[in-house]
């Protein structure tokens, strides 16, 4: 499990989606399909773009007060 959000809340948006969008991507749901694995691996992707996206505007932000130390925080901690 993931520390954001639970099986049951996991479900709980699942069922609140109306489902009704014609450019959607449907399962068959009698097919193999695992919401929580599902659900985990969305979360994984989510969180890394959001740390990448972080890291730049950090990095972007030290640049403005001191170009240096800009440039050793982005050697130090390398590519996402």
């Amino acid at each position: 499990m993931n520390q954001y959000i639970d099986k049951q809340e996991m479900m709980q948006v699942f069922f609140s989606c109306t489902m009704k969008d014609p450019q959607g991507i449907y399962l068959d749901l009698s097919a193999n399909f695992d919401l929580v694995e599902y659900t985990n691996k969305l979360i994984e992707t989510i969180e890394s773009r959001v740390a990448k996206i972080e890291r730049d505007f950090c990095i972007e932000f030290v640049r403005s007060l001191n170009t240096e130390v800009a440039n050793a925080l982005e050697e130090k901690r390398g590519n996402l």
